[in-house]
């Protein structure tokens, strides 16, 4: 007997197909339907399916509409030496798919302050500072959020004691 309703087929096909060159972000998925043009003895022959394609927009960064979190940096490169200046640099490798960094700095196991003018670098100089021990930490970020933070070891800064600016002597020996 011959069924009043129709079977539908629904195949996704993940390719990007006919990007868009008004606007790269979008692209377009093909769905393809088929349904069947006439019932066989009871069931369908692929033969005799008909495709309707329709598209639907979808993220152009892996056709997936939920942008991804960037990957947390894998390491962070301090000096590992007693810094006696004040002065160093410090560096971490690139995250797929960030568009920038944020970058804090902890002095003496204190609260995390961000470091401005970090943006899409991959390296930054610090100079200026103290004795203390400083630790880093650098995370990426873009239009979805926050990657984990990746932390550094601790980098000490010992710097000399200032230079006196007068010796004084007394003009006789002290018998005290």
């Amino acid at each position: 007997m011959r069924s009043k309703s129709w079977m539908m087929l629904t195949l996704f096909i993940h390719l990007f197909f006919f990007c868009s060159s008004v606007n790269a972000a979008i692209c377009y998925d093909p769905k393809i339907i088929a349904k069947p043009d006439k019932q066989i003895s009871g069931g369908t022959d692929s033969r005799d399916l008909q495709a309707v394609s329709t598209n639907r927009a979808i993220n152009a960064a892996g056709c997936d509409m939920t942008p991804h979190i960037p990957a947390t940096p894998y390491r962070i490169v301090v000096p590992t030496t007693t810094n006696i200046n004040g002065s160093f640099s410090m560096s971490w490798p690139r995250s797929s798919d960030a568009a920038g960094y944020n970058l804090q700095e902890s002095k003496s196991g204190g609260s995390w302050k961000t470091l401005t003018g970090v943006n899409n670098n991959i390296q930054y100089s610090r100079s200026g500072l103290t004795s203390a021990q400083y630790r880093y930490r650098v995370r990426a970020y873009n239009s979805a959020g926050y990657s984990a933070f990746r932390y550094s070891t601790y980098v000490t800064v010992l710097l000399p004691p200032p230079t006196p600016t007068a010796i004084t002597v007394p003009a006789s020996p002290s018998t005290n």
